[in-house]
């Protein structure tokens, strides 16, 4: 899959790079965001979280 389409539908990289496509996604008028966690571990995961919320508290 190349990386373009992966970039372009999803919210990746670091809480400020999120939160600045966030604000993409909420000038073009998308009002809900879903939440994939793609860790293997629960570390992974509650870090997954801690960054979407790094970056929805950046958004706001």
């Amino acid at each position: 899959m190349p990386f373009e389409l992966i970039d372009r539908t999803s919210l990746v990289g670091d809480a400020k790079r999120i939160s600045a496509r966030m604000a993409e996604y909420a000038a073009a008028g998308v009002t809900t965001l879903g939440l994939t966690s793609p860790a293997t571990s629960l570390d992974g995961h509650l870090e997954t979280l801690r960054v979407a919320e790094e970056a929805l508290r950046l958004h706001r």
